[in-house]
């Protein structure tokens, strides 16, 4: 008994010394916050330096890597960063910072990014397959077939590797043989697929750290964690058409009230275009619940210009929120706070970033649907003996019928 007793005095010193540690350390990062923070601005600012290789002095237009940690004039990164690939570069400018690709390099001359072939970074065999020479082959970038290279630091679009023999006896002299999956492995890249052509390689830590993260948290994709390593920063801002809203019939209403009530109010502006500029129509699943002349109205897929949205992105946004539930039940309401607003930043900005890719799936997937759509409407105007033609007029007279329902369903209350 008395042994548990000590026990449970030590547990209780340790976890006293554990949280004073930690609210020291949270101290100390409150009162050193700015400091950090000025740091992290001025690191994105353009100022005189010197290249690493030729030592020569760079007001502008140099190159910043981050994997090296080292500054390069454009002529330096061209001959260094063509051979040493799966890097991070910045082109440094007066006023704006570019993110180089692997493939991408300044001219200085012109002051514009130019594309060069530049191969994934393989061991070079000793021997020549072709003719049996030693020391005479070269690593050169294959024109012909590129390679996707997934490393921890992201993705990396390069060309495939390629051997090309000095002896110009060789076969292998005017077409160089491409690196098989052999020369791959032994330089730390792991092919997608063992058999078919190598388009893309993961290099042997990603592997080692999707290893571990696969076991200490079980519940993590791999897709997911493929996804993590090959985000790009990509922002698109539009303006918006249509708003989609659970009970929008309420709301339309109440946002042309809103207008009326804020004319001369600073915000007025944005307040008419929410009634003015803007659409709304209802969401599929919950539309459903609304009576059929509500409906007929806010139908979204009669909206001209309407994409097939669901409606229910919000209640997809509660779906991923609900995910950290498991974690932030243990915090405190403020640390709770802070993690959940991280989390809708970085859930807002995957977003953004994967905007692109998801348009150009949703146009695709929407072609592909035209012809069963098409064909199913010929039935249907068969079936009914109607032209398509006649469907806009039939439109028009059924979203009358509704307003007219609504508007005699209003004077009855009154």
């Amino acid at each position: 008994m008395e042994n548990i007793e000590l026990l449970h005095k030590e547990k209780v010193e340790v976890n006293k010394q554990h949280a004073k540690r930690m609210g020291q350390i949270s101290k100390d990062w409150e009162d050193n916050l700015n400091f950090a923070m000025k740091a992290l601005i001025e690191s994105h600012a353009t100022v005189p330096t010197s290249c690493w290789i030729c030592r020569k002095m760079v007001n502008c237009n140099y190159i910043r890597c981050s994997s090296c940690v080292k500054v390069y004039c454009s002529y330096c990164d061209i001959d260094f960063h063509t051979t040493t690939t799966l890097h991070n570069r910045d082109v440094m400018q007066n006023l704006n910072v570019i993110k180089l690709k692997a493939k991408e390099f300044w001219d200085f001359s012109k002051d514009v990014v130019i594309v060069k072939e530049v191969s994934v970074s393989c061991f070079v065999p000793l021997e020549c397959v072709g003719c049996n020479s030693k020391n005479m082959l070269n690593l050169e970038p294959s024109k012909e077939v590129s390679m996707i290279v997934c490393t921890l630091e992201g993705r990396f679009d390069l060309n495939a590797a390629s051997f090309r023999c000095l002896n110009t006896n060789c076969n292998y002299h005017k077409e160089p043989v491409l690196a098989s999956m052999r020369e791959y492995v032994l330089s730390g890249l792991w092919p997608g697929s063992p058999i078919r052509s190598c388009t893309l390689s993961i290099t042997k830590s990603v592997l080692i750290q999707w290893f571990h993260l696969k076991h200490k948290t079980p519940s993590t994709a791999a897709m997911k964690y493929i996804e993590m390593l090959e985000k790009n920063v990509v922002l698109i801002r539009k303006g918006y058409l249509y708003f989609c809203y659970d009970v929008i019939c309420n709301y339309s209403t109440f946002a042309k009230d809103v207008a009326k009530l804020s004319v001369g109010h600073p915000n007025h502006e944005d307040f008419d275009r929410m009634s003015t500029e803007m659409t709304g129509f209802l969401s599929v699943f919950h539309g459903r619940t609304h009576v059929w002349d509500c409906q007929v109205i806010h139908n979204g897929r009669w909206k001209d210009g309407a994409p097939a949205s669901l409606g229910e992105e919000q209640e997809q946004v509660f779906a991923k929120l609900s995910r950290y539930g498991s974690v932030t039940k243990h915090m405190s309401p403020a640390s709770r706070l802070d993690h959940l607003t991280e989390a809708i930043f970085y859930h807002n900005e995957e977003k953004e970033q994967s905007m692109v890719q998801s348009l150009v799936k949703r146009l695709m997937k929407a072609n592909k649907k035209v012809a069963e759509y098409v064909k199913k409407l010929q039935n249907t105007l068969a079936l009914l003996g109607l032209q398509e033609k006649d469907l806009p007029v039939i439109l028009q007279q059924l979203q009358q019928s509704a307003l007219e329902k609504k508007i005699q369903v209003q004077l009855s209350v009154l």
